[in-house]
Order: structure tokens, then sequence, then C-alpha cells
């Protein structure tokens, strides 16, 4: 039997990764059983010397440790950073975290280290990174300076990966991303049988709602977290991340029901934007891409591609099944448009970003000082029922990042993303890693123009998949 499993643990990962396997197993697992914070962050540093025994390299094993440190966010010393005025309720704006505690390794053991070639997405994030600290210095505050120390946190993240990662380290690096979401999505599914968190250490959503989060529009309508802190934040992960395993070569019975529990958790969430997103970038845009291998079937043979069919017929008949919860969020739609709906919410707090860019165009209000302007000075009648809080934040991330420092820091920080998704749209062919990192980045894009994700681990999860789709050396072909 044991033959058996690694013959198809092989297979699975195209790369001879046993120990590599065994180190996330035992990570996750001890990540489950964790009785408190120490055996949490213990768990990570035994992880490092099985990476390390693998990989043969301390700076190999420090990347793929700070890669699984990227999605954790258990905390301390949160209460040290928390956001002013405290009566505003509006959180932590940092906290020593997983990655906190690795990442300054891997910078001691990276500082010899020069990137062979500076791409316009380094550049241009350099730029960001750059004018956000003028921001800081023309808007000096208690909060935009936790938000500088958060922003140079993931700054050095972003060149640390750069410099470590490289076009071979993918295929693991999609195991273990992979593994990731297997691993969230179990979390999830018990979180749903049960219809409450699992109140596990790894759960960040204990410390704001120990209950557990609700639909706005139906208390009824439980929503799986995993180990995030909202549902909205679990989806964008799961959008980033699913299509890697969507869209893997091998195909089992194993595989296909890997995919089953992902898009069931997917439901979960009810995330209607997640649902959207799912439907048209990952089953109509990317299959018809100018790189996608399933371009020219289009073009030669008919508009109905065979797999794109598959798919939808799957799809039809898992909705059918899932319909009741499917329908119960579905009908809520008409609600959320209300006033003081979810999506009547984001409008006004839109019309607050709006005004708050229109007052500071040049340099904005500062870091992680949007919600503190806004919540004492509102144009809307937003607050009329409701008090301040972190639920409260800019609901789109490219506003956020305009109100907070103004339209240079948002024209740089589009450049950034602009110039990857251009570089990848030049291409007429790639493979799979390419096409579902690619497809996981424009979900995460998308889901991201209603969801405030500027502070959060959502923005680091973007770095990573901009980072994979820079050292993705592919030879690209001409049109």
């Amino acid at each position: 039997m044991s033959g058996i499993i690694k013959k198809q643990l092989k297979r699975f990962s195209g790369v001879d990764v046993n120990l590599f396997i065994f180190g996330l197993s035992l990570h996750f697992l001890l990540l489950f059983l964790a009785p408190n914070k120490p055996f949490y962050f213990f768990s990570f540093f035994l992880t490092y010397f099985i990476f390390l025994n693998y990989f043969k390299s301390i700076a190999k094993a420090l990347v793929f440790v700070v890669i699984l440190a990227i999605f954790s966010d258990i905390s301390l010393g949160a209460a040290f950073f928390r956001l002013e005025p405290a009566s505003l309720n509006m959180g932590s704006g940092w906290w020593i975290s997983s990655l906190t505690v690795f990442v300054p390794f891997l910078a001691l053991v990276s500082y010899k280290k020069r990137l062979r070639k500076f791409e316009t997405a380094d550049l241009a994030l350099f730029a960001f990174f750059v004018w956000s600290g003028i921001s800081f210095y023309v808007n000096i505050s208690h909060n935009s300076f936790i938000g500088l120390i958060q922003l140079f946190e993931m700054a050095a993240l972003y060149y640390l990966l750069r410099l470590n990662l490289s076009e071979k380290d993918l295929p693991q690096v999609r195991i273990l991303l992979i593994f990731m979401l297997l691993f969230q999505s179990l979390i999830a599914l018990l979180q749903f049988f049960f219809r409450h968190p699992l109140g596990l250490v790894l759960e960040s959503v204990l410390f704001y709602n120990p209950a557990g989060i609700t639909a706005v529009e139906n208390i009824n309508l439980f929503r799986v977290t995993a180990a995030f802190g909202h549902p909205n934040a679990f989806a964008a992960f799961l959008l980033s991340v699913f299509p890697l395993l969507l869209h893997y070569p091998h195909k089992s019975q194993w595989m296909t029901l890997a995919k089953i529990m992902v898009l069931l958790v997917l439901i979960f969430t009810f995330s209607r934007i997640a649902w959207i997103v799912l439907i048209t970038v990952y089953l109509l845009l990317i299959p018809i891409s100018p790189f996608s291998r399933n371009y020219y079937w289009f073009k030669k043979k008919a508009w109905l591609n065979k797999k794109v069919l598959i798919s939808a017929v799957a799809l039809f008949f898992s909705l059918y099944i899932l319909s009741p919860y499917f329908f119960s969020r579905v009908n809520t739609s008409p609600v959320s448009l209300d006033e003081f709906g979810s999506m009547g919410i984001r409008v006004k707090l839109d019309i607050e970003a709006f005004n708050l860019i229109s007052k500071n165009y040049i340099f904005g209000t500062g870091l992680n000082r949007s919600l503190e302007t806004y919540a004492l000075y509102p144009v809307t009648n937003i607050f009329e029922s409701e008090q301040p809080g972190a639920f409260y934040k800019i609901h789109n991330t490219f506003l956020e990042i305009a109100s907070e420092t103004g339209l240079p820091g948002l024209l740089l920080f589009l450049l950034f993303l602009g110039s990857v998704v251009r570089n990848m749209q030049k291409r007429t062919e790639t493979d799979d890693i390419g096409l579902a990192v690619y497809a996981g980045l424009l979900g995460l894009i998308v889901i991201s123009y209603v969801n405030p994700f500027f502070h959060t681990g959502q923005m680091k999860t973007l770095f990573l998949l901009i980072v994979m789709l820079l050292v993705y050396n592919k030879p690209q072909y001409e049109t």
C-alpha cells in the first residue's frame, strides 16, 4: 500500500517530493491540532527543518515557509498596534505573524543576491512604495506609521520572493498551494456541517466573531471562513488558488473529488461576486484567451468547446443539487440593493472614497487613515444607525489605495498590475501553471473591486501570484 501511495504522490506532483509532501502534511496536521499560539508558531519552525532536509538550502527552505506564512493571520501583540481613536473600533493595523518571524531570516541569507533582470512591475511597485512613504511623510500620524510598517513588510516579502523564487520552484509551489487549498476547504466543510467555527487556534474569525459570520440580509445563512477572518477573504483565496487545481494536468478520481469539494465551499462562502468571477473568468474568459490551448480549437472548430460544455453541464447539475443554498442567497440580492443592504453600504463607502480623493488627490489621507477620516467627517448617512468599525472600510481596493496614497499612488499600482497582465496577454502559448496562476490573478483583481484588500493578507497573495508569473520563463511567441 505504501508503494502505491508513493507512486501516486510522485505522479501527482511530477517530481520526487515525498519528504516535501510529508512536511506539508505534518505542518497542516499540527496547525489543525495546535492547542495554543506558541504551538501554532512552533509548527512553522518544524516545517522549516523538514524543508531544509529536502531542499538542502537554507534560503529555499525559508522561501517555502514564508509562502506558507502568507496565508496565516494568527497574530501576536496585535493590541499594541490598534488604530486610533479606539472609539472607532477600527481594529489593529499590523501584528506580529509567522511571516514577520521568517522574513528577516530570509533577508539575512539573501543580502548578496541580485535580480538578473528588473521588470516593469518591479520598478512600478518600488515607485509605489516610495510614493506611499512620501504620503506618510505628508500625513504623519500613529495610524500611518502602523500602515508604513505593514507596507514595508509587504515590500520585503515581494522582493525577497523575486530574489529567491525561480521557475524550477513553481511545481513545488503549486503543490504547496494545492495542499493549502484542500486544507482550508476541509476546515470550511466542517464549519458548514456544524454551522459555526470549530474553535481552532488557526481560525482568525474567532477574534472578532466567535460565533461565525452570517449573511447581512439573512442571518440564517452561515458563511464559512476556514482559517480566514471573513468569508469574502476566504472566497478571494479560493478564486486565487483554485485554478492551480482546476488546470492540473494529471486527472484522477481524487482530483475530481477535490475540485468538487472546493466548489462546494466556494458556494458556502455565499459570496455572490465570487460566484460570478468563477463563471466569467474561469469557465468563459480563460478557455478562450489568446494563450490558452483551447483558443485554436475555438477558431478552427466552432464556438462551443467540449471542455466548456462539460464544465457547464457539471456546474448546472451541481447548482441544481445545491439550489436551496444557492437560491436562498440569490433571493437576498434585491435586499442587498437597499440603502443599508450590503451593496447599498458599498455604494455609500464608494461615495466617501470619492470625497476623500477629491480633497486629497495628490498625497491621499495617509496609510490607514481613510476610515478614520470619513468616520469622523462622513458625507453620507452611513453611520446613521451603526457605529463605525473595521467592517466599514472602503470596499474597493483601488479606491482604498487612491484615498490613502492619492491618484499618483493608484496610477503606480495600476502600472504594476497592468505590466504583468500585458506581458501575459502577449503570449500565444503557455502551460498549465502559467494559465492557472494568471487565472488566479485575474480572479483576485476582479473580486478586489468590491472588497477592502489593501491592508490584508490578500495583497500578499497578489504579490505571490505576480512573482510566480514574473519568474515563469516559458518562451514567448510572436502573434
